[in-house]
């Protein structure tokens, strides 16, 4: 029956992705997790009903009368349990925010669809197991296909036999939990009860005060596994550069708002610390005033490259900077190699090329083998300086190329420019506002928020969306909960018929609830996105086991 109920299970949620695929038609990675979520909740439903089938069985029921006691004793509350939890998720809508909305919808109708496929398919392939199984040997026996039955009755006797074991039954009996009921004749005690009351209201007094000064988790990094090479990249990004590679962007309409833009950007910087680089088209187009002053210094050095000599020979100080500059260029390369380690793992394109170039040490190094050669060589100089005659002229021509007095404007840029912060559509112009150091901190979020905002109301972002999210999950997400809670007191009341059973059933899960708070403030827990996504779970199981407790306490 065990094995039955798992197989029912995998149906219910076969059957659930079916539905999904027509209803939602994609997930996101809220929703995607739906399958996890049912197996835990789907099998508590199938332990239901083949507890109350054994019951009817141990009672000397037949097969029939087994079934329809299953429903008798459990079913009511294997429902009201099932749709106390859907109510629950499908309360998510009221959040408004899309990824939760979608979450509520997948994991609601996924109850119902297993709790439908346990109710329907279950009771079918028990009736299968104790009578269909025996009418298919007899049809296999008079097609003298016996042996097949035989075979498959030696193997579920081995298998059988396994089970008897000592050990078997000594775990099985472990698994009764018959512990619980001289708990429970223990707790019917009245000094008993009374002590559990009063140090159950200590206990919420200490989780009220610790949940009450619980945070929210701002830092999305510490949501994702620790140690991976993109986290590992970040933190070095931000130990590094004082830069955070999570910024705001920013959109200006033109050129000269873009300028009015940036300067306010880096006079806030300035002021308070808190932006580490402002990064603009308008880094590479200065005002027309400036460039009218560097266009003097432009045509000077232009004029003094046209007409200076290209140097044809190297002397000793040359020398020296070049082997210098040599062994600058391979610490370089090598510092480029452990960045690519970091972000894309150690079997990539970019580490690859910087081992050809310096070795997996520094003894391998091309460069460094190249540096001691001119260094110790004593005809090193005149085959440099033959090189030098090619070299320089090739350089003369592209800096006087480069040293251009011509106007920069925004349509003289490089394409390659353009595209980092031009819209090709309307010409807008990007700015991105990036962080100093680690701005995951709650109080620097909302400085940065706020000081960026306070430039231009067109700031956005992932530190403006993670705000502005946990800041909705808050206000929203009670509003919700609340809304579910609500909505379970109605469903119960309906199903009970009574005001008492359904306040037991909400105090004990509301004491439930604020312990748990206060276990997670004790160890140093925060609230999350991702745990939040748990509340509507935790709810409607808690709401679950209770509505079975004063189902069986009242049968």
């Amino acid at each position: 029956n065990p094995f039955l109920s798992v197989v029912t299970l995998v149906i219910g949620i076969l059957w659930t992705a079916g539905v999904l695929a027509i209803v939602l038609q994609y997930l996101n990675m809220m929703s995607a997790g739906f399958g996890i979520v049912l197996l835990g909740l789907g099998i508590d439903f199938g332990i239901h009903l083949i507890s109350g089938f054994r019951d009817g069985r141990e009672k000397g029921m037949n097969v029939k009368d087994a079934i329809g006691f299953m429903y008798e004793r459990v079913g009511t509350g294997v429902v009201t349990g099932a749709m106390t939890t859907a109510i629950v998720f499908y309360s998510l809508q009221l959040t408004g925010l899309d990824a939760y909305s979608q979450m509520g919808i997948a994991m609601g109708t996924g109850i119902i669809v297993v709790l439908l496929a346990q109710l329907i398919v279950l009771p079918a392939l028990i009736m299968w197991d104790n009578k269909g199984y025996s009418v298919v040997g007899r049809i296999l026996t008079w097609m003298k296909l016996g042996f097949i039955v035989n075979a498959l009755n030696t193997v579920g006797r081995a298998i059988g036999s396994i089970f008897r074991l000592k050990i078997f039954t000594w775990i099985s009996g472990l698994f009764q939990f018959r512990f619980l009921e001289q708990i429970g004749k223990f707790l019917t005690k009245p000094f008993v009860a009374s002590a559990v009351l009063i140090a159950s209201a200590l206990l919420i007094g200490l989780s009220v005060k610790g949940g009450s000064q619980m945070e929210w988790e701002y830092d999305m990094m510490k949501l994702q596994p620790q140690g991976t090479p993109s986290q590992n990249t970040a933190d070095m990004i931000i130990d590094k550069f004082e830069l955070s590679p999570d910024f705001a962007l920013v959109k200006a309409n033109n050129i000269e708002e873009c300028r009015e833009l940036v300067k306010g950007f880096k006079k806030v910087g300035n002021r308070t610390g808190l932006i580490g680089s402002v990064d603009a088209i308008t880094e590479f187009i200065p005002t027309d005033s400036v460039q009218q002053l560097n266009s003097i210094t432009v045509n000077k050095f232009r004029q003094k490259m046209v007409a200076g000599p290209i140097p044809v020979s190297l002397n000793t100080n040359d020398m020296e900077k070049l082997v210098s500059e040599l062994k600058r260029l391979h610490q370089n390369v090598v510092e480029i190699g452990e960045l690519s380690v970091m972000s894309s793992g150690e079997d990539n394109k970019i580490i690859r090329k910087c081992d050809q170039l310096v070795g997996q040490n520094d003894r391998d190094s091309e460069i460094l083998k190249l540096a001691e050669k001119m260094k110790n060589h004593t005809d090193t100089r005149g085959l440099m300086s033959a090189y030098q005659k090619i070299s320089a002229r090739v350089l003369k021509e592209k800096l006087v190329a480069m040293a251009n007095p011509e106007m920069i404007t925004l349509n003289n840029l490089p394409k390659s420019i353009r595209e980092r912060y031009v819209n090709p559509k309307n010409d807008d112009l990007l700015i991105n506002v990036y962080p100093k150091g680690n701005i995951w901190d709650k109080n620097t979020l909302a400085k940065f928020n706020n000081q960026t905002s306070q430039i231009t109301p067109r700031t956005t972002g992932l530190p403006a969306i993670v705000e502005l999210l946990l800041d909705l999950m808050q206000e929203k997400g009670q509003f919700a909960i609340g809304f579910g809670m609500i909505a379970i007191a109605v469903f119960l009341l309906i199903d009970f018929r009574s005001f008492q059973y359904t306040l037991l059933a909400m105090i004990s899960l509301g004491i439930g609830g604020v312990w748990m708070i206060g276990m997670m403030a004790a160890i140093g827990m925060k609230l999350s996105m991702m745990s939040f996504m748990g509340l509507p779970l935790i709810v409607g199981i808690g709401i679950d086991d209770g509505v079975h407790m004063l189902h069986r306490y009242h049968i």
